[in-house]
């Protein structure tokens, strides 16, 4: 396979119009469904709407959010104007929350309301303040809050602006612009931002689809989390770069849901780490019979005991799992 020499942007352009009538985003919980074309529309004027508010090639903008729809969504738009993705664990603390805006030098974030009741305001507004960088806030929500823009404004204000413009800006783009800093564990320390760029990404996940034979005919689960790189990368984009459907079951980890939606959506590869494998297969509801429709998969995040490999392979029937490490 040879390498692509391509930006996400146009990559997804090629592949919407290919596979205009396919699913491309399902989240079970909320309810959201996107084909293809659905969803580069949204996406479209998702990135309208942020060069409406000044967020230009070279931003970084942090993403913080559990997986919702919007997060895949911001994601794309983002790398269609070249700006740059810091995404923040939805479980961050204040002292992590601080540290990543101030080491990234982010100018603006898009961030969820909270994971609970509105904790993610609360922490965002003190540290608005102590940030001199961050200009911009976005919430994922219908509600407004002080000097914050909120996701309808934001898509609005993309469909009053102009599609040449976004074209412009897209051409401009080099596959070796940088399009995402991602923060390691930070195991040796404080956690390192990882600089990456369209090149790389794109190329990870044609190679990784390749090996794995991914294509527009799967339906991946997800439910990794999405500012992991195991979630936005190795899934939902290595997906979306093929054709395939991403299907999300939940904002954060729940059995129950993901069981339920392997079933629905007749998923065809399910990708977790561990703990999460075993906290599915051995949850009451789960059934060999429902789980017939997966095929393929990967675990990693932490090493795989054998004997979790063998019950997944003999109990839940799936036949091609690939063991991944070192992903960020």
């Amino acid at each position: 396979m040879e390498i692509v020499k391509k930006t996400i942007g146009r990559m997804l352009g090629e592949i919407a119009e290919k596979y205009m009538n396919l699913d491309a985003v399902i989240h079970t919980e909320t309810g959201a469904r996107y084909n293809y074309g659905l969803l580069t529309w949204e996406v479209d004027r998702v990135a309208k709407g942020f060069i409406e508010a000044g967020i230009l090639k070279g931003t970084k903008v942090a993403l913080w959010a559990p997986n919702v729809s919007e997060w895949i969504i911001s994601f794309l738009a983002l790398c269609r104007i070249g700006a740059s993705t810091v995404p923040i664990d939805p479980g961050a603390d204040r002292d992590d929350l601080h540290f990543i805006l101030e080491q990234s030098e982010c100018s603006a974030i898009i961030m969820a309301k909270g994971l609970e009741v509105e904790e993610y305001v609360d922490m965002i507004l003190y540290e608005r303040d102590r940030i001199p960088s961050l200009e911009n806030i976005f919430v994922i929500a219908d509600k407004t809050y002080p000097e914050m823009i909120p996701w309808s404004e934001l898509t609005a204000m993309g469909d009053e602006a102009g599609a040449t413009t976004l074209q412009e800006i897209e051409d401009a783009i080099r596959p070796e612009d940088p399009v995402a800093i991602m923060y390691t564990s930070g195991t040796t320390g404080n956690p390192k931002g990882v600089v990456l760029d369209h090149l790389g990404l794109v190329n990870k996940c044609m190679f990784g689809t390749e090996r794995q034979g991914v294509t527009h005919e799967d339906r991946l689960c997800l439910f990794f989390p999405l500012f992991h790189m195991f979630g936005n990368t190795c899934i939902a984009l290595a997906g979306l770069l093929r054709g395939a459907a991403i299907i999300i079951p939940c904002q954060t980890f729940d059995p129950s849901l993901i069981i339920k939606a392997i079933y629905k959506e007749k998923c065809t590869a399910i990708y977790g780490s561990p703990s999460m494998f075993l906290a599915l297969v051995e949850h009451p509801e789960f059934q060999k019979k429902k789980w017939k429709s997966l095929l393929k998969g990967t675990i990693g995040g932490a090493p795989c005991p054998i004997e979790l490999m063998r019950r997944l392979v003999e109990d839940s029937g799936l036949s091609d799992i690939v063991v991944g490490y070192g992903i960020t």
